[in-house]
């Protein structure tokens, strides 16, 4: 008789426990489908196989300037061109704006990186960063004013805060607030959105 009261407790404490977590799994599945839904939602608005085709032969065909599409999408000064590093470094930067400005992007999937750093360029790492974050910041604007729509950038990056690896996905402008621009380098994954 003495084991009934304790074993109804541990039931209790167990059902208890299994109920919390099954909220907190239907919690995370509902935010985990409504990121994916609003990365689909920028995916299906923006994706232009055809033009996607034509700017990979002018690529190709060297009929494209990165560094002077880059330099003009940010307002002419030169040292954009050392930024984008010409057309070994700057095709994909080159081919995000060119897309933007017609309310388009590339790629299959919404999620992408800024691109590896032009080894002859003679930015501190603080000066990239913030370079990466105007483009960025830039490159957002273009495509809200293009699609008519609320379009998000968010950056997913390491964070190393508590002395342990912890995987961050925040808002561009959440992350710039934060300080943590300098988080947004070649290693860090990007995603348009619509919300």
């Amino acid at each position: 008789m003495f084991w009934i009261p304790i074993a109804c407790i541990a039931f209790v404490i167990w059902y208890v426990l299994s109920l919390v977590n099954g909220i907190q799994t239907v919690k995370y599945n509902r935010e985990y489908q409504r990121e994916r839904d609003a990365a689909e939602a920028f995916r299906e608005l923006t994706r232009d196989r055809d033009l996607e085709q034509q700017l990979r032969w002018q690529f190709e065909d060297r009929k494209i300037d990165c560094n002077a599409v880059v330099r003009e999408f940010m307002g002419g000064h030169p040292k954009w061109d050392d930024y984008t590093g010409g057309n070994a470094y700057g095709r994909n930067k080159a081919e995000m704006v060119l897309m933007a400005r017609q309310g388009k992007f590339p790629g299959i999937t919404s999620s992408f990186t800024i691109g590896s750093v032009n080894p002859r360029s003679r930015f501190t790492e603080s000066q990239w960063a913030d370079m990466n974050v105007e483009f960025l910041v830039k490159l957002q604007s273009t495509l809200r004013q293009r699609l008519g729509r609320n379009v998000v950038l968010y950056v997913t990056y390491q964070s190393y805060e508590t002395g342990q690896s912890v995987t961050c996905r925040r808002r561009l402008n959440e992350c710039v607030a934060r300080g943590e621009g300098n988080r947004i380098t070649w290693a860090a994954s990007l995603e348009f959105v619509i919300e």
